[in-house]
């Protein structure tokens, strides 16, 4: 009862202040993306959607990149992520809808970037050789993780001293 009364309550708020939040706010896109004639007029224009960090994608924000995307001539949807790095189940989203694209989107195009920019070869080592000592397999279906081994950008490794100093002149 506390929570269903804090809630409306909540809703009291935005409305009187006439806010939404961001919850909300999805709501309503999706809402108008689904009528025809708005939708229509909303997308006129779009040719292409790009998606960055699709795996911290909800439920709702998939269905509206669906729409978004069915918009465009050739259904244009491009997205980039990795399950390994998914961080927003929290606030709903949803790891499955990258495990999920290739399904979803039946003829896609998957192109893999395994090369690491950022870390140490010995630390991509140490990452991939735990990373496969998990069973990543899933009894009801797609397993929960997609197979792959990262390497690092360069062959040229530098080891770095734990201490840099710099001179001022």
């Amino acid at each position: 009862y506390c929570a269903m009364h804090a809630y409306k309550m909540y809703q009291k708020q935005l409305e009187q202040r006439n806010c939404l939040d961001f919850a909300h706010l999805q709501k309503c896109i999706y809402n108008l993306l689904l009528d025809p004639a708005k939708a229509c007029y909303l997308t006129k224009g779009i040719r292409y959607v790009l998606v960055d960090e699709y795996q911290d994608t909800n439920y709702i924000q998939e269905r509206i990149l669906t729409l978004l995307a069915s918009a465009t001539s050739s259904n244009n949807l491009f997205v980039v992520g990795d399950e390994d790095q998914a961080l927003y189940r929290f606030r709903g989203a949803t790891v499955r809808n990258i495990l999920e694209f290739e399904q979803t989107f039946p003829g896609c195009r998957k192109i893999s970037l395994m090369a690491n920019y950022r870390s140490h070869h010995k630390i991509i080592q140490h990452c991939n050789k735990w990373i496969s000592s998990i069973d990543w397999s899933n009894p009801q279906g797609l397993p929960f993780r997609t197979a792959k081994e990262a390497h690092a950008a360069s062959d040229k490794y530098v080891d770095y001293p734990a201490v840099c100093t710099m001179q001022h002149k």
